[in-house]
């Protein structure tokens, strides 16, 4: 279950963003490299669903209702939204990354072994540890990443919270502790202790950053919820999601950007700016 999940919310973001890069760029007309671009972009991102998807159940058949369903609501979403509250969605989105990650490392702590087959990794060590480090990236990613989506909708939190800077290394020194206690001991406690610190550590390095600086925690957490999902061991497939994913996703935002500073629309630019 949890590893379709993670397909759709995949999907669901990457054509959430594709059909925001059209719906920015109507008035213009797209050129043969922006064609090679994009497409060559989604031919990556179908292949990162069916290989999330494929390694612990349902063969390709879960790969194609991932791609079908995910694709399906992030279009919906997208066309659905208005072009002011794309960045809060696509922070979102982001946020349900991390939480995802978070959902399979707790399905590791309940069930152990046997949420591996024979074609993922095998130490008990890789086990501790990859589940541990999808654990506190994931939860960093879900909460800076609701912290992006307050940000966005100008509650003014942030404010509030410069006061709470000089904490920032308190916080990430005692998610390191509870990282290392969980990838020794692989229980709930030390579970919900790493996910908790890795939340607040993500929400309060996002709200007590400066403006300028949240186009790098964006970037961030994005790699975050990367690092995240990978952690939980898919192999060769982990290696495929990172490379593969992070190169269509720097074509799309890279695209993105060009058309926002073309036309002057801006919706993503409210995050990568």
């Amino acid at each position: 279950m949890g590893s379709g999940m993670a397909a759709v919310a995949e999907l669901a973001a990457i054509a959430f963003l594709i059909f925001s890069i059209g719906r920015a760029n109507r008035s213009h007309s797209p050129g043969k490299a922006d064609f090679w671009l994009v497409g060559f972009a989604l031919t990556l991102c179908v292949m990162i669903g069916l290989m999330a998807a494929e390694p612990t159940f349902g063969g390709w058949l879960i790969g194609f209702l991932a791609l079908a369903v995910g694709g399906s609501l992030g279009g919906w979403l997208a066309l659905a939204t208005p072009s002011k509250k794309i960045a809060q969605l696509v922070a979102g989105l982001l946020a349900l990354h991390g939480l995802v990650a978070v959902l399979l490392s707790f399905s590791v702590v309940t069930t152990g072994p046997q949420f591996w087959d024979d074609r993922m990794i095998a130490t008990e060590f890789e086990r501790s540890l990859g589940t541990a480090v999808a654990t506190l990236f994931g939860a960093a990613a879900f909460g800076g990443g609701m912290s992006l989506v307050f940000r966005r909708l100008r509650f003014g939190l942030s404010r509030r919270l410069h006061s709470l800077e000089p904490f920032r290394l308190v916080l990430v020194g005692l998610a390191a502790v509870a990282l290392v206690l969980f990838a020794v001991w692989l229980v709930p406690g030390f579970f919900l202790l790493t996910a908790m610190l890795s939340t607040a550590t993500g929400i309060v390095m996002v709200l007590s950053a400066d403006d300028r600086k949240l186009p790098l925690a964006a970037v961030v957490l994005t790699a975050f919820g990367g690092l995240a999902t990978a952690a939980i061991g898919f192999a060769f497939a982990s290696i495929a999601l990172i490379v593969a994913g992070g190169w269509a996703g720097a074509i799309m935002i890279a695209r993105y950007r060009t058309m926002c500073r073309e036309h002057s629309l801006g919706p993503f630019c409210l995050i990568v700016e």
